[in-house]
């Protein structure tokens, strides 16, 4: 049989390589261009190395693939090597589309503010701990985008999304992903037209905190530990309470990461996804507590910060939520361990309050605590006044951004309040239509604001940078692409 067979299959696959590499190539530098202040300067550089170099991996393999090979072989080893062209696609895609949101009008205009609220919040963590500890290096930040669920989330890069685990799934794919360092903040729709909410980002950017800050996890391991040997103690040395908010720990440190960066406003944040009929706010999982007693532990842990005020939760304290419970139709048993987790929620939060950080200091001083940002006539509420009067400048600190998404909370709250107390005057009371076009002007304010407060710099990953470390993770990629699965004649393709 002609070898023409095998050199056609052959140069199929290899076209699809080098289509997609240059596919890769082109997209990214023109984004690069666009990208004038070096925005996501190391994300595309080590994203575009990483990819080509790992495409070129694999075409050396299909290199070795010889002409006499017998074609059911070949075809075989094509359709391996396919696949795995196919994976790579899949991850460019994944990253390309959370970038190219940036070029739409509306998404571009909120992700421009969204990026400035995720490096507040991330960043700062990493100045401070490197001051104690200058061998310590700052990832790549996290990358927002616009997702199509109702609550924000974080998606680690330790952590990879269903979407690039489907049919061309493979064993290295965690591993890969610890390699390419560009984690995820998914925002809802909501924040397009009420980007007060994107004072949710703080609780986000926690979790990349808890697995990015110390090497090898470590602090989430201190931390869970932290958390069991609290609830141990507060519950008379109960291990099954123990266990059970050890189970909660990353909920609970990305809780307390938020009120660290936006203070009580963290709490409204929360409440908004959380306040429900009664029986389910006494509803408890394996990730998270109760809502009623998460709200409760996020006020303790305010209460150890200094700050004694929190604001209602749907129009209803969290004292009223919790003796409105004693009556709500829920089985004895979920009533009385909520019961018991409320009296073990003080301690944990004093203990989170107090979290060590290796010995780079306390967790709230890395984050540049200072709870008079948000006490009345604080720097938030000043702020919110000036946003509700609509004169409210851009500061580019990296601060701002933070405070700014508080006080945008504060200033939505205060006119809602201002609605409320107008609502028994039918005369005074605004309307639907003066209602929108009230949140409409606040919400363009807060965009253009927070937006312009972007410090100078380019926000390059120190962990990551050189072209010469992204080449070796393409390489590295390349290979676990390859070896994988050995090409034996025969074998059944996955």
């Amino acid at each position: 049989m002609s070898g023409i067979f095998n050199q056609v299959r052959i140069d199929q696959t290899r076209t699809e390589i080098l289509s997609l590499s240059q596919s890769i190539k082109d997209w990214i530098d023109k984004r690069q261009a666009a990208d004038i202040v070096g925005q996501h300067h190391t994300q595309l550089s080590v994203l575009k190395t990483v990819l080509t170099t790992a495409l070129a991996k694999i075409e050396t393999g299909l290199d070795a693939v010889s002409l006499t090979t017998p074609v059911q072989d070949l075809y075989a080893t094509c359709r391996l090597l396919d696949r795995r062209v196919v994976w790579v696609r899949r991850v460019w895609d994944y990253y390309s589309s959370r970038f190219a949101q940036r070029e739409d009008a509306t998404l571009g205009k909120v992700l421009k503010a969204a990026d400035e609220v995720v490096w507040s919040c991330y960043d700062e963590v990493f100045r401070n701990a490197k001051e104690q500890d200058d061998t310590l290096k700052r990832g790549t930040p996290p990358l927002p985008y616009i997702d199509l669920y109702y609550s924000p989330h974080a998606i680690p890069r330790a952590e990879p999304p269903p979407f690039l685990k489907s049919d061309v799934d493979a064993p290295f794919l965690q591993k890969f992903m610890q390699e390419l360092p560009i984690p995820i903040v998914g925002l809802p729709a909501v924040c397009l037209r009420s980007p007060w909410c994107l004072v949710s980002v703080g609780h986000e950017v926690g979790h990349h905190v808890l697995y990015d800050l110390l090497p090898n996890f470590e602090l989430q391991k201190t931390f869970g530990k932290l958390i069991r040997n609290a609830a141990y103690a507060a519950s008379d040395k109960d291990s099954v309470v123990a266990r059970r908010w050890e189970g909660w720990e990353k909920e609970i440190f990305a809780d307390l990461f938020s009120i660290l960066c936006m203070g009580h406003w963290a709490l409204w944040a929360i409440a908004e996804l959380e306040v429900a009929d009664l029986p389910t706010m006494f509803k408890s999982t394996t990730l998270y507590p109760a809502p009623v007693v998460r709200l409760s532990l996020m006020a303790h842990m305010l209460k150890a910060l200094g700050l004694e005020s929190v604001p209602t939760l749907g129009g209803m304290s969290l004292a009223e939520i919790v003796a409105a419970g004693e009556e709500a139709e829920v089985e004895d048993n979920v009533r009385e361990a909520v019961s018991f987790d409320l009296c073990v929620a003080p301690a944990v939060a004093r203990a989170a309050v107090a979290t060590p950080v290796g010995e780079l200091g306390s967790l709230k001083s890395l984050c540049g605590w200072d709870n008079e940002d948000f006490k009345p006539g604080g720097v938030v509420m000043a702020l919110a006044e000036d946003l509700r009067d609509l004169n409210a400048a851009a500061n580019p600190t990296l601060r701002a951004a933070r405070l700014y998404a508080s006080s945008a909370v504060a200033a939505w709250v205060e006119t809602t309040r201002d609605w409320d107390r107008k609502a028994a005057d039918a005369e005074a009371a605004p309307d639907a239509e003066q209602r929108d076009e009230v949140r409409a002007e606040l919400a363009e304010h807060v965009l253009k604001v927070i937006g312009n407060s972007r410090v100078d710099g380019t926000r390059s990953a120190e962990k990551r940078a050189p072209a010469a470390e992204a080449e070796r993770l393409g390489i590295e990629l390349g290979e676990m692409l390859l070896g994988l699965n050995p090409i034996v004649p025969g074998e059944t393709i996955r």
